[in-house]
Parts: C-alpha cells; sequence; structure tokens
C-alpha cells in the first residue's frame, strides 16, 4: 500500500505543475483551477486517512485508483469545450 500511496503523491504532483504551467488542462481555461483545488483537497484527506485513520486497506486503495482514474479521464477523454 505505501508503494500505491506514493504513485498516488507523484501523479498528484505531476499533475499539479502540469496544469500550472499549462502542459495539462482540463479544458475549462481558468476554470481548471476548481479541479486543482478538489484535487489538492482530495489528496489532503487520502494523507490524513493514510496517517492517521486505521481505514481498511482495501477501502484506501479504491478511493486512491478512483481518484487516479476519474481525474486522469477529465485531462484526457472528457475534456472540456474550451480544449476539446
Amino acid at each position: 500500500m505505501k508503494k500505491m500511496f506514493l504513485l498516488y503523491i507523484f501523479w498528484y504532483f505531476a499533475v499539479s505543475i502540469g496544469v500550472l504551467t499549462a502542459s495539462f488542462t482540463f479544458g475549462h481555461g481558468l476554470g481548471d483551477l476548481f479541479y486543482l483545488i478538489a484535487l489538492t483537497l482530495i489528496t489532503f484527506v487520502i494523507v490524513i486517512i493514510f496517517f492517521r485513520c486505521s481505514i481498511k486497506v482495501n477501502m484506501l486503495f479504491l478511493l486512491i485508483t478512483l481518484t487516479i482514474i476519474l481525474f486522469t479521464l477529465k485531462l484526457t477523454i472528457f475534456r472540456g469545450p474550451e480544449f476539446p
């Protein structure tokens, strides 16, 4: 689980830097900041759960996997109208 968590943190920083430097886009112009803020909040929740709570490993794995899949799809296939 530790490797999955480190992979998620690496993915988070890659996406954040890519969005801030305009290498990646969610396709909503300035509205991309909403997705970046939402991703940051989700990351804080995952970090708190990872270090503090005794949640089942399967639930944390599912949360990390769904976050990566949904945000990656939003960055690629489900991109907004400004950058189709």
